[in-house]
This record gives C-alpha cells, structure tokens and sequence, in this order.
C-alpha cells in the first residue's frame, strides 16, 4: 500500500520537518555570525578605547621628553646669555659651565667663528678645533647660524663622551643700535639615554614597549631609532606615536603595551553570547516543533490518513464554509460509492481494499474541477461538493465519472469495480449544508438499491425509501447457504475456485479451508472423479452454448449435470450439479454451482412418492 503525506507527516511527529531544520540551522549560523560580530565589534571598541589611553598616554611622556631636552637647550641659553652680556668676553667659563653641569651634559664648548677655543670639562691637552673643516658639522653650524636658533644634532658617538646628543646654539651680539654680529656657538653635549631616561623609565614600568626615534639633524630626511624598550631596537607591531619637534628636530615616540593589543574582557561575551544563541534555538526549536505537531494534529483531525483527502470534519467544515461565505454560488454536493466494497475486502484482503479507496480517491481529485471541495466522509464513501457550476454541469460531471470503469493491480491481480452516485443541489433543493447532505445521501441509497454501477439525481420520492442492510459477510454465506456451494471462474483453462461454502468442505471431506485447498488446489475438475471429467465438461459448455444461441437477451445460462466426485479419503459420491453462469464486472464470467448428493435426492423423491 502507497505511503501518504499524512503517514509520513505521522511517522516524523518527532522530527522537524526538512523546511524547519534549514530554518533553524539559517538562524543557528545568522546568531553565530552575529555572536562573532558582536564579540568582535565589542574587542575593536575596546582596544579603540586602549589605544585612546595609549595616546593620551605616548603624548603625556612625548611632552615629558621634549621638556627634558628643553632643559639641555635651556642651559646653552643661559650660557648665550652671559655670553651677550659680557659683549663676548666671557671672564670665568670654567666656573660659568660647572654651574650648568649636571650628570646627563658631558661637555660645554665655546666656539668663537666656528673654532672651538675652551671646553668644559677641558681635556688634558687642548688645541683648538676648527669647526668649519668638518663639512658634516658646518651644515648644521651654518643651519643653526642662518635661523638663529638652538639645533640639535646626533645621536651621535664621541670618543670622550659615548653615545650623545649635540646642542648647538649661535650666539649674535647686539651694538645697542639694534644691529647684530655673529659671534660664534655655544655647544652643549648631552648623554643620551642619560637625559630621558628617568621619562622612558617611568614609561617602561607601567608595562609599556616604545621606540625612541629622530631626525639626526634639521637638515635629515630620515629618522634613526635613539633608544627602544626592546632588545636589538626591535620593532614594535601596532602603536601608537606621537611626535615633537624640538631643536628643529623632529622625534617621534612610539608606544603599545607590552605583550600587544589584549582585550581579556572578550571571553565572558563569548559564554553569554554562546549561552544566549543556545537559548534562542531552543526556544526556536521548540516553537517549530510545537507549530509543527498542531499542524500534524489539524491534518490527522481535518484529513484521511489512507486517501489524503479531507476526512469527514474537515468536509463538512470546508462545505459549511463555501456556503457561508458564498450563499448565492450553487453547490452540487455528490455522496460517491465503491460498489462491493466488502467483496473486494473479504475476497482479496483489506490491503487491496484500502489500494482502491487510494486509487479512487486520486481518481476523484483528477476527474473534478480544482475547486471542488472532496473528503472521504466513512468507509468506502467519498463527498464531493462542486461549486460555480450550474446544476446541468455537475451532472454531466458526475454521470461521466460514474461511467468509467475502474481497476487496480493487487498482487499480480486486476481488481474492477465501479461507482455508484448520489448529488443533490444548493440552493435548488437544499437549504442549508445539512440538507444537502441528506439529500445527497438518499440519492446514493437509491442508486444502490436500483443496480449499482450508477448516478441518481435527488427526487422527492426518494426519502421514502425505506433503507435495510442487505450486505453479508462472506463468512455468514459460507455457513450459511443449504447444502454444497461453490464459485469458480468459467475458463475452462484453469476453472479458479473462488468460494466454497463449509457443507462442500464436509462433503469432500476436508477438515477446514485450508485443508479444502491443499486437496483440491483450487481446481474445480480436480475432486470430479478422473472418467467423469470429460463427459462434465462436454455436457456443461453444450449446454451454455445452446442457450445462447436460443435466448440472447438473458442475463444468467444455466446448466445440470450429474457426476461423481471424489473425497479426500477416497470415498465416491454421485452428485447432481446445478450451475448458473453469470458475468462478475471483477472476475468477468464464473459459475454459480449448487452441488447435491444423489442419495439425498433420490430419498427426497422416494420420500414424496411414498406420502403420496
């Protein structure tokens, strides 16, 4: 039997559906991707934030710096100073720069015109030096000289001093008429890192990394690195600078906290973050899942499991409806019936029943226009309302449905049956759903009752008749019939037996069944005894033939033959049989047989002749 939707839909009660597992795998991954985001939306905002502080933090220590090299600058100017007020003739240099030494300046020089002539501290043995010689030296002395200012120059390495940095500051003196004359520099030596290092100490210690670099002269394109946290002067990979000028120097101070950028904050966004996609897809889950079984229950209540039509609630629901929202659209309304239903279920089996109510069904749904409303309302009966077509329409509708004959293939078999119909019309007949349904139904018993295989169109006189149940079971007749009964198929090539009846089991002296069918393996000619075989189905056909020829309208043909038959225990019995055939719309044409014992007939007859 073919699984329908409804049986899947049933069978996966516990599962998602496909459509539902996508959804919630989309917002799974759409919350995961926004969980990420967040987090690291969140860890840029942060380090943003860090590196603000960073800044405020490089521009603090870079204004720190620049005040310590000031300091430096601060002192050759003081010299300048004394220089310009003793008119160049300075009495006692010696004592002048001792009061300006402090531990981070190595050397104080005197240069009158660019010649070095006195230095503090003085080397054992002094000779003047003539700057002007040094073309390295004169750029930047000419520099210095031309903006009149105090430049800086270096780092650079004197074998005296080390690692340093060259304060030189030109020095003009004034005539009292505003007029100026150079006079020569004044040259300040400072150690680095000696002069910042209390700055980048400080620095260092709340757990930053930094890179000290500037331009060696005004006059330098490039900076060099002066001095770095790092170990070889290593670099440094995101920070922050900031940058000064001082002495026509440019120095810039770059900044990042030890170890890089960290946000150790993340961690905690990520669990909750993590905790609340769980939680949203858990509720999702079971939102989909609870969306999910009311829509499984709303079809397990609204419509057939077996055909996947609507059952009789959601029938009757959806008609209701079509006539409440529409009570001026006719409506046809067609009770339909598969005609000896209970003989396919007890012939072939309930599984071959529920294969034709499946296949009339689909039959139904192709054979109507999409509109209409069709439920399968109990058992073999299916409801069909029509709607938007005149009363004329759906009966031709109806009456070419009913005259198609129908098939299934069950097991290797061809099953035929037919349909039978009853309709009644809206609002021409009925006034109301409920009444067209009875209506509908007393159409349907008529048309039952008048032959099958037809439709009815409601009449008046219809109502008053009077309904019995005249179907019986197939067991009932089998125990039921007086004497001897088989069916069997007319084919002389294999003579089927289809049905026996209990008093034919006894008769051949089989125990049941079953028994009845291992015997005779479901061939009539199989218990006729062997000489008799021939002569039985020489009288039989003869006799058939005969009246078909003589009576051709007749609906039945009708034979008697007597023969023997033999039991299971090998016992021989004459038999007078009484055969009628007839066409069946399922096995096309088979025999009707009473068969009676002989000896009973004869006692019969005996019996009368002696009473009379």
């Amino acid at each position: 039997m073919k699984t329908t939707s409804l049986d899947k839909s049933i069978n996966s009660y516990e599962k998602l559906t496909r459509k539902n597992r996508i959804l919630l795998v989309v917002v799974g991954i759409a919350l995961a991707l926004g969980v990420v985001f967040g987090v690291g939306w969140i860890h840029s905002f942060e380090i943003q934030n860090k590196k603000a502080r960073v800044e405020d933090v490089t521009k603090a220590y870079s204004e720190e710096l620049c005040r310590d090299l000031q300091n430096a600058i601060d002192k050759s100017e003081a010299l300048e100073a004394a220089i310009v007020q003793s008119q160049g003739d300075l009495e006692d240099f010696k004592l002048a720069a001792r009061m300006l030494m402090t531990s981070d300046v190595s050397l104080i020089e005197l240069a009158p015109n660019g010649v070095i002539t006195q230095s503090y501290p003085e080397p054992s043995q002094f000779s003047p030096i003539d700057l002007n010689k040094n073309k390295d030296a004169l750029v930047v002395l000419d520099y210095a000289k031309e903006k009149d200012e105090p430049v800086l120059y270096g780092p650079l390495s004197i074998p005296a001093v080390g690692e340093c940095i060259a304060i030189t500051d030109p020095v003009y003196l004034g005539d009292g008429n505003g007029a100026k004359t150079f006079w020569g520099y004044v040259i300040l030596t400072v150690r680095v890192p000696a002069v910042y290092e209390n700055t980048l100490g400080a620095l260092g210690s709340l757990g930053y990394d930094y890179n000290l670099s500037s331009t060696v002269s005004p006059l330098s394109s490039g900076s060099v690195l002066v001095s770095s946290s790092l170990n070889n002067g290593g670099s440094l990979d995101d920070p922050v600078g900031h940058s000064f000028t001082i002495g026509d120097c440019i120095w810039t101070l770059s900044v990042e906290p030890r170890g890089g950028w960290r946000f150790n904050g993340s961690v905690p966004f990520i669990v909750l973050g993590v905790l609340l996609v769980a939680a949203i897809e858990s509720l999702l889950y079971l939102t989909l899942k609870t969306r999910q079984q009311e829509h499984t229950l709303h079809r397990l209540a609204y419509q057939d499991a077996l055909t996947g039509l609507l059952s009789r609630g959601g029938f009757m629901q959806k008609l209701d409806m079509q006539i409440q929202q529409n009570p001026e659209v006719p409506v046809t309304a067609a009770f339909l019936d598969l005609d000896d239903f209970k003989v396919i279920n007890d012939v072939h089996g309930h599984i071959a029943g529920d294969e034709a109510l499946i296949h009339m069904g689909r039959f139904l749904e192709e054979s109507f226009p999409a509109d209409s409303i069709i439920g399968r309302t109990g058992g073999d009966e299916i409801c069909v309302a029509i709607t938007n077509q005149t009363p004329e329409q759906c009966s031709a509708l109806i009456e070419g449905v009913i005259a198609k004959e129908q098939e299934i293939t069950y097991r290797g078999k061809t099953i035929r049956f037919s349909l039978s119909a009853g309709y009644s019309d809206y609002p021409s007949q009925a006034r109301d759903r409920s009444e067209l349904i009875v209506l509908a139904d007393e159409a349907l018993y008529a048309a039952k009752i008048g032959g099958k295989h037809e439709a009815r169109h409601y009449a008046p006189f219809m109502a008053h008749i009077k309904r019995e149940r005249l179907g019986f079971s197939a067991k009932a007749l089998a125990s039921g019939i007086p004497g001897a009964f088989l069916i069997y198929k007319a084919d002389p090539a294999s003579e089927e037996i289809l049905f026996a009846n209990d008093s034919l089991i006894h008769l051949l002296g089989c125990d049941d069944f079953d028994d009845f069918c291992r015997y005779t393996k479901l061939r009539f000619q199989s218990f006729i005894y062997p000489e008799d075989r021939a002569a039985v189905e020489e009288s039989i056909w003869n006799q058939i033939e005969s009246q078909q020829k003589t009576e051709e309208s007749r609906q039945y043909l009708e034979d008697y033959v007597e023969y023997r038959v033999v039991t299971k225990d090998g016992r021989v019995i004459p038999v007078i049989d009484v055969g009628r055939l007839i066409h069946d719309e399922f096995h096309g044409d088979i025999f009707f047989v009473f068969i009676h014992e002989r000896s009973l007939i004869d006692g019969v007859s005996s019996g009368q002749n002696t009473s009379h």
